[in-house]
């Protein structure tokens, strides 16, 4: 949230507003300066009450990060995966090949 404080020239507070970002506190601004009634000793401030924590963005930013390490990494062994099964032959398997069979499964999946 951002406040605007409109002082006059002894420092009293004329006028406080409160906004939703820097931006609308400007326009706001400009279009009362405007006005038959604004006193060119008017000065003003600008206060963001929810200032950013650097630290705390550049957590964020470094969890997407990771993140989207992750996601990336994620596709590509369920891609691997997936072409490890599709090049597993069922109708190949006979009862001797089964400890085979469950061997190139258990490997397909460790990298998982």
């Amino acid at each position: 949230m951002i406040k605007l404080e409109i002082k006059r020239a002894d420092d009293s507070i004329y006028w406080t507003e409160h906004f939703n970002d820097i931006p609308s506190a400007n326009k706001w601004l400009a279009e009362e300066k405007t006005r038959m009634y604004w006193d060119k000793t008017y000065t003003h401030s600008i206060v963001d009450l929810d200032p950013t924590d650097p630290v705390k963005e550049e957590e964020k930013r470094i969890a997407k990060e990771q993140e989207k390490i992750w996601r990336d990494a994620l596709k590509e062994k369920k891609e691997q995966a997936e072409i490890g099964l599709k090049s597993f032959d069922l109708s190949k398997i006979k009862d001797a090949d089964v400890r085979q069979a469950i061997k190139f499964i258990l490997d397909k999946l460790e990298g998982l």
